[in-house]
């Protein structure tokens, strides 16, 4: 499929407002590429006129120098400041927080090496600014460019005036719809030359040090440490209780005139403080079950929005599901079909399919499964319809699928391609979700669940509740792959239970194996220790535990100061936790499997199929062969009846994979011809043991001539 990127280019000056006399016109860049990025040599690169737009008073203009002046209008609106003084009234309810030890680190000389570490955090190849530069330019050729570079930053940084040219900005206009015909149904993206942004990078570097203790715990965006889904599940708590409550409320505030008109004063307040205006035709109101359609009219009225029966969607996820979680998969759906089906019409080779699979399909639903846990059977949909593309189709029926999906999503070293399975990676995702409620005991979310679902205990014991909401029962229900790997450290003792918690290094099972006996089942580690808690009672530890466990317990090295116990995941170096991690640790009983079979042995070759310097479809092509995934006779005749086995070629044996590589004469032929008649050797009885004994006995140039034939 080919898609459509429409952008009107236009030169601004940041903070100042706009010059007329500076755009000339207004054109439109289409161009026509793959979705997956590179243009193919029979498409084209041209150039058309954003014929017309609609401007603030519904008049349609069409002239060139009108549309222009659409444009330059609606920024000037955007980029001017109101220049606001009165920050009274909204300065009261915030408090200092910018301590006199962050101010000097703020005010402290800048160096070179911030200047630096700030151009190496660039994105070295993206899009060119208007100065025809990218950051791996100045990257690459730093060595020569560096000391000027460094020297005009820093003269900027510490106050001397930054050059006008510098601060000139590409404004790419990205639509968010197919027919946008008003400035705001586009998305300006701005394309600042790099100086600029190392300038404001370094900026950005220094105030992030101290970000988290400056921002308020009930902010959760572009700040270290707070992620967006965080806003996502406190909306969708809020919301939920809405729509089950029969209290007379809105968001925030009661559903009375007077509280309205408070709202209308705050919102003002903030328009006057902080010169940003309030899109009042995106804003609407809803309320909860209980109130009176006659009050929602007026207090709809004082507000001067729209009411809507429920916010229907939040950060682009609904904020209300029922037993029925169509609402949820039909975004996916939608999402991943559209992909899809534009795809198909594409000539894409195996190795082709894997790239869009692994960064566009499996991607698409990552963002919900953060949230929502998605139902098994939608997964096993999602499941059958990338697999679907990845074997291909033709007329409109599947091809053959040789192998298994569980084998697909097996890693590459082990024989398969890492495709996700969906349902495991959702688990992995709210399983992060639930590590942060475990070790992020002081945020504006775990505070909030834990309020209203286990506010006398910890999250790893919490009950479900009664009506719990979606996102709720989603995060409680991947407990358990966080008790796959969790582990109490052990710090002064006093948080981890003996009996019932995990806290056994080197052990799978974490718990304490050994039998409770009369100990008390509510026993501290801390009791275990030694008067100030620096060593382990040797004496009392031998006394309780089985001869393995003391032995465990007494290589726990304690911790010199006296400090809290903490969580910490076994399966990373920090102790952090990782999907990643989690994600592999639900196939723990497979993985013990795997390392115990021929499979395991023969990791050499599946990394040295993926290391060989030849085309990726070609790799593609040697692994299906390996793993007898091709459509010989024998697989065909295997799976179809009807199907006669034999070579089509030397008829003179069954058209194996093997075959096809080392047995037929005509394939001998080839492999004669290439010098290298050691291929056609006797004595396999797989394509696996020939392609890794072949590997093993060629140099890299031979392993090119065996893949490409």
């Amino acid at each position: 499929m080919e898609t459509i990127f429409i952008g009107c280019i236009m030169t601004i000056m940041k903070g100042n407002a706009i010059s007329r006399r500076m755009i000339s016109t207004v054109e439109a860049i289409v161009i026509k590429r793959h979705e997956y990025g590179r243009l193919s040599s029979r498409h084209s690169i041209t150039k058309t006129k954003l014929h017309r737009l609609v401007d603030d008073a519904g008049r349609i203009v069409e002239k060139t120098e009108e549309v222009a002046g659409v444009a330059v209008e609606y920024f000037e609106q955007l980029f001017t400041s109101t220049r606001p003084t009165d920050f009274g009234d909204i300065m009261q309810g915030v408090e200092g927080r910018v301590t006199r030890e962050m101010n000097e680190g703020l005010r402290a000389q800048y160096t070179g090496e911030e200047v630096v570490q700030a151009l190496n955090q660039m994105n070295p190849l993206k899009a060119p600014r208007p100065d025809g530069m990218n950051g791996l330019f100045f990257q690459t050729y730093w060595h020569i460019v560096g000391p000027s570079v460094v020297r005009q930053v820093l003269r900027i940084l510490n106050g001397a005036p930054m050059p006008g040219n510098m601060n000139l900005t590409h404004t790419v206009l990205i639509p968010k719809m197919k027919a946008p015909d008003k400035m705001v149904d586009f998305r300006p993206i701005s394309l600042c030359n790099v100086l600029y942004k190392i300038v404001s990078k370094v900026l950005a570097n220094r105030l992030k040090l101290f970000l988290g203790d400056i921002v308020s715990e009930n902010q959760n965006v572009f700040t270290h440490g707070r992620i967006i889904t965080d806003n996502i599940l406190l909306a969708f708590e809020m919301f939920h209780y809405m729509k089950n409550s029969m209290d007379d409320s809105i968001y925030f505030v009661k559903a009375n005139e007077a509280e309205a008109r408070r709202v209308k004063v705050i919102l003002r307040e903030y328009e006057v403080a902080s010169g940003k205006l309030v899109n009042f035709d995106k804003t609407t109101v809803s309320f909860s079950k209980g109130t009176r359609e006659d009050r929602r009219r007026r207090v709809a009225a004082v507000l001067g929005v729209r009411v809507v029966n429920v916010q229907d969607r939040y950060l682009g996820l609904p904020t209300v599901v029922g037993r029925s979680k169509q609402v949820v998969t039909k975004i996916i759906r939608d999402k991943l079909s559209k992909k899809l089906q534009g795809w198909r019409g594409l000539l894409l080779s195996k190795a082709g399919r894997e790239v869009l699979i692994k960064a566009i399909a499996q991607s698409i639903p990552t963002y919900t499964m953060s949230v929502f846990k998605l139902p098994a059977n939608f997964c096993d949909e999602l499941r059958a319809v990338v697999s679907k593309f990845w074997w291909g189709s033709e007329g409109g029926r599947r091809k053959m699928a040789w192998l298994a999906w569980d084998k697909l999503c097996m890693p590459k070293d082990k024989g398969g391609l890492g495709f996700r399975d969906f349902n495991k990676f959702n688990r992995a995702l709210l399983g992060k979700q639930g590590w942060r409620l475990m070790t992020d005991e002081n945020s504006f979310l775990t505070l909030v669940l834990k309020a209203k679902y286990f506010p006398t205990t910890e999250f790893m014991e919490a009950e479900l509740g009664t009506n719990p909401s979606y996102t709720w029962r989603s995060i409680w229900e991947a407990r358990d792959v966080i008790n796959l790997a969790a582990r109490k450290r052990i710090g002064n003792g006093m948080g981890t239970q003996v009996w019932l918690d995990p806290w056994i290094q080197e052990s799978k099972l974490k718990f304490v194996f050994s039998p409770l006996g009369t100990a008390d089942v509510n026993m501290r580690v801390a009791e275990l220790l030694l008067p100030g808690g620096r060593a382990w009672n040797q004496e009392m530890v031998t006394g309780l535990f089985l001869p393995f466990e003391v032995e465990r317990i007494m290589n726990i090295r304690l911790s010199e100061r006296d400090q809290p116990d903490e969580c910490c995941w076994d399966l990373t170096k920090d102790g952090n936790y990782s999907v990643k991690s989690a994600y592999w640790a639900q196939d723990g009983e497979r993985e013990e499997w795997v390392e115990q079979s021929d499979f395991a042995r023969e990791k050499w070759l599946w990394n040295k199929i993926w290391k060989v310097p030849v085309l990726p479809r070609i790799k593609v092509f040697f692994w299906q062969l390996c793993n007898k995934a091709i459509a010989t006779k024998h697989n065909l005749a295997r799976r179809l009846s009807g199907i006669a086995g034999g070579c089509p070629i030397c008829s003179y044996d069954v058209e194996t994979c093997l075959h096809v590589v080392r047995g037929c004469d005509w394939v001998g032929g080839v492999w004669d011809g290439l010098g290298l008649d050691t291929m056609r050797e006797v004595g396999f009885i797989k394509v696996r043991e020939w392609g890794e004994a072949m590997m093993r006995e060629a140099n890299m140039k031979d392993c090119v001539a065996l893949m490409t034939g």
